[in-house]
């Protein structure tokens, strides 16, 4: 029997180790010296909570699946009904194709075509790639049709503590100013600064009772990236992404197993005007937008 996720393809580098499906392009597996960095499942499992997928056209939410283009209402299928959103984009559950592969990296590609509430076509690439400094993801979004249309990415990975540590004892880094305060379906209130909340975890500070579903902005970048740092005992866990991806969302879910720290292009609800509107993509005919994050296992000194 075929896998739900479809046909599973393994990349190697070194000491590295990545499994990516075919369905969502998504990332099931990475491990360094066999161990996980990020929470996986089984070949005959669907992820749980979108875990290592791709969220495209947009990541997040959107109020009641609606939006405008052009003055025109756009209603998307609400799949997140007790909220009532629409909730990470549209190609979760879609089969990518290979289009380049080798030992150590592939590239797959969707054609995003119209359907309720999206008039747009996109071209859609995801490379994964191993390499020295570990897990690289890049994204391009190319306009394809003759309609202009907006376009905001996430990537949704869930880090695993390292050294095998528990969550609560592990130490983190968010280096992020801004934090976006939101109502109780998720959707965006406003933004504050961090400084002198429990939010601001600019410097390494414990995780130990602190509850997260929240998405910070305005990050703090060295030569253009940025990186969110979980720590153990002796080893940390980095998750960097370009200046383009000027948005995370963290998250802890109930069990403290894992911390989901998901990258975004654009906050909660970008589609509309409000805090998050101003970092939205839009793509005209012909163009087109490129997107890297990744994931790094570093010892500490």
């Amino acid at each position: 029997m075929s896998a739900p996720t479809g046909t599973q393809y393994e990349l190697v580098h070194a000491a590295q180790r990545a499994v990516v499906t075919e369905r969502g392009a998504g990332l099931r597996a990475y491990q360094v010296d066999g161990v996980d960095l990020v929470t996986t499942f089984a070949e005959d499992q669907y992820p749980d909570g979108c875990q290592g997928l791709q969220l495209m056209p947009w990541p997040n939410r959107i109020r009641d699946g609606r939006w405008f283009l052009n003055g025109v209402e756009q209603l998307l299928p609400i799949n997140e009904p007790e909220r009532h959103n629409a909730i990470h984009g549209l190609v979760t559950d879609r089969f990518f194709t290979v289009v380049a592969q080798d030992e150590a990296s592939i590239t797959q590609r969707l054609l995003l075509e119209p359907s309720p509430g999206w008039p747009g076509t996109l071209e859609l690439l995801v490379t994964h790639t191993l390499g020295d400094a570990g897990l690289g993801v890049e994204v391009t979004a190319t306009n394809l049709g003759e309609v202009t249309v907006p376009f905001g990415y996430a990537a949704h990975p869930y880090l695993t503590a390292p050294d095998g540590a528990a969550l609560d004892d592990c130490r983190v880094v968010l280096p992020f100013s801004q934090h976006l305060t939101s109502d109780e379906r998720l959707l965006p209130v406003e933004l504050h600064d961090v400084t002198g909340s429990s939010l601001d975890r600019r410097s390494p500070a414990p995780l130990a009772g602190l509850g997260l579903d929240d998405a910070f902005t305005s990050p703090v970048t060295v030569d253009g990236i940025w990186e969110a740092v979980v720590s153990g005992p002796q080893t940390s866990t980095v998750l960097w992404a370009d200046q383009d991806m000027a948005w995370l969302q963290v998250y802890t879910p109930g069990d403290r197993a894992s911390i989901a720290v998901e990258p975004m292009s654009c906050g909660p609800n970008a589609f509309n005007e409000g805090p998050t509107h101003a970092d939205l993509t839009v793509l005209a005919t012909g163009e087109r937008t490129h997107l890297r994050w990744g994931v790094a296992h570093r010892v500490l000194v």
